[in-house]
């Protein structure tokens, strides 16, 4: 029998969570006593779009007009981000999700701060009618969605190659969604993560061209 790796997708209420919530991040019960937030007043962001990396610093009695308040009570805290929300697509997408699970991360501390990693969510979407021309010719993650919205596949590669793939001209699908990511590694593990993430909401199924097609590395 073949082992595969168990992908884990949600985090844990012992952890150190920073998550969205109403145009404002959300610090964890968790989090604020082991960031020890009650010694807080201001928080800066740093951003890694690259890599979809947030970084927080806190300071006490520190102010400046890129640093944003700290409010809350003792075992739960919360700063303004509607602006930096506003600003990147990749954390507009995550911050509007309709599962409060997928706007939760386990904070790292990391180059003297703490560090959140967001997941590609799939910011970026082109209609059917529209390709292949409005596609890249790039690599990443992608999703199709059907005309009542459905997801109906998950997948990694070259997006406008795999549109390109005969057996997907009569798939039932009038969008896609994609996220680029040029590691071939990253590409598995988000894929990965997108695809246990739908198991996880559908009883266990996958996509449905996806148990068709059967899962490969070519996706």
């Amino acid at each position: 029998m073949t082992f595969v790796k168990f992908v884990r997708t949600r985090v844990q209420a012992d952890e150190p969570v920073i998550g969205f919530g109403d145009n404002r991040f959300q610090y964890s019960a968790v989090f604020t006593k082991i960031a020890e937030l009650n010694k807080y007043s201001q928080v800066e962001y740093f951003i890694d779009e690259e890599n979809r990396k947030i970084g927080f610093k806190f300071y006490d009695a520190f102010d400046s007009r890129d640093s944003y308040s700290l409010g809350g009570k003792s075992n739960y805290y919360r700063s303004a981000a509607a602006d930096l929300i506003k600003r990147y697509l990749w954390v507009k997408k995550v911050a509007e999700s309709e599962n409060s699970e997928d706007k939760k991360f386990v904070a790292r501390k990391s180059q003297g701060m703490w560090v959140i990693q967001l997941a590609p969510a799939f910011e970026l979407t082109v209609n059917r009618d529209s390709c292949p021309k409005a596609l890249p010719d790039d690599y990443g993650i992608y999703r199709y969605i059907s005309d009542d919205g459905q997801i109906v596949y998950i997948g990694k590669g070259n997006i406008k190659r795999r549109f390109g793939v005969p057996e997907r001209k009569d798939w039932n699908f009038n969008r896609i969604e994609y996220s680029l990511i040029p590691s071939d590694a990253e590409q598995f593990e988000w894929e990965a993560y997108w695809i246990e993430k739908f198991k996880e909401n559908n009883n266990g199924f996958l996509p449905y061209y996806n148990k068709v097609s059967g899962h490969s590395d070519k996706s």
